[in-house]
């Protein structure tokens, strides 16, 4: 912009910019298209006559300039900032293509600085942010090369032995993956089967239904690697005094009469207790003589159990089952009997 400051009664004003072109604005602005040294001339005329000024080499116009101060740049893998600067005689703005920083400010004029905050690494992978920075038809760019975070998976345990009554159990998984599980096992069910990060699933199983341990394999796995668990469940007992156990799902204690009944020389007898208890069972005559102590003093955690009892040895009569309980916690006794006829 040029300013008139001449004095007196003027009524025209002639401006040479020095570059073949000029101007009858009293006060006005001139933009150089090409580099270099010009001499300003202003002519004003009034009534008196005319004058003229002549500036010599006043202005001086410098070839469009726009530099930052690097190109690329690797930065951490944790959320930082870095600072950048730029050489320029022009208005400039920037841009970029990465959701993942934020950048202060976005527009400027001449030299200046501006900063990028960016966010920590969320994958394994390396990821890139162009930043242009640009003013007229000049641009200029940035590059940002982020490794990615060192990938972790974890399990809590690798190996369990868990109930043979069904239960549950929960699993800690430390990652800053992407996660995903599955399993062999078809008498288990896993909630969530994936996840992010840090979490937590749960493995609900089933009762043991045979007497051999049976193992499930569970698989958690993310990018490349993977982390297992073994569960290993121990068979239903069937020991020597052919004690079975059924199943868990048991809310009070019982003792039903035995099956079939009368019977030759083997029956079935079953009971319930539904929680931790000693135990103790037995079979006498009728004359209250013990013929049969199957279990004394026996503890036995809360299920349904089967014993097979064979009476070969004894003759044929009326018997009395007596079965004994005492649980842990709470403090509570049952006691339940039941008359068996033996026939042969």
């Amino acid at each position: 912009s040029f300013t008139d400051k001449s004095k007196g009664n003027i009524s025209s004003w002639s401006w040479d910019f020095g570059d073949s072109s000029g101007t009858t604005e009293q006060n006005p602005s001139h933009t150089f298209s090409n580099p270099g040294t010009y001499t300003i001339k202003l002519t004003v005329t009034g009534p008196g006559g005319s004058n003229t000024k002549i500036q010599s080499d006043y202005i001086v116009a410098n070839e469009p300039s726009l530099e930052v101060s690097t190109n690329f740049k690797e930065i951490t893998r944790e959320a930082d900032s870095l600072e950048i600067n730029i050489k320029s005689n022009l208005d400039w703005s920037i841009s970029t293509n990465a959701y993942w920083l934020y950048i202060y400010p976005l527009s400027g004029y001449g030299d200046g600085t501006f900063k990028i905050y960016y966010d920590s690494a969320t994958s394994s992978s390396i990821r890139y942010a162009l930043i242009f920075v640009s003013g007229e038809n000049l641009i200029d760019t940035i590059t940002l090369e982020q490794p990615g975070i060192e990938p972790s998976l974890e399990v809590s345990t690798n190996f369990k032995e868990i109930t043979r009554e069904a239960d549950s159990l929960e699993i800690n998984i430390k990652s800053n993956l992407d996660w995903s599980i599955s399993t062999n096992a078809y008498w288990l069910y896993i909630y969530p089967l994936s996840g992010y990060g840090d979490g937590t699933f749960k493995i609900y199983y089933d009762s043991a239904t045979s007497s051999s341990i049976r193992y499930a394999l569970i698989f958690v796995s993310g990018e490349n690697l993977i982390d297992t668990i073994t569960l290993e469940q121990p068979g239903i007992t069937t020991g020597i005094n052919s004690l079975e156990f059924i199943n868990g799902a048991i809310h009070d204690y019982y003792l039903t009469n035995n099956y079939p009944n009368p019977f030759n020389p083997q029956t079935s007898i079953e009971f319930g207790i539904p929680e931790e208890s000693t135990n103790t069972l037995m079979i006498f005559d009728i004359n209250g003589r013990i013929v049969k102590t199957v279990f004394q003093n026996k503890t036995l955690k809360r299920g349904q159990f089967r014993y097979k009892f064979n009476a070969d040895n004894l003759p044929s009569g009326v018997y009395i089952l007596v079965l004994t309980s005492s649980s842990i916690v709470p403090n509570k006794t049952f006691k339940g009997v039941k008359k068996m006829i033996l026939l042969k």
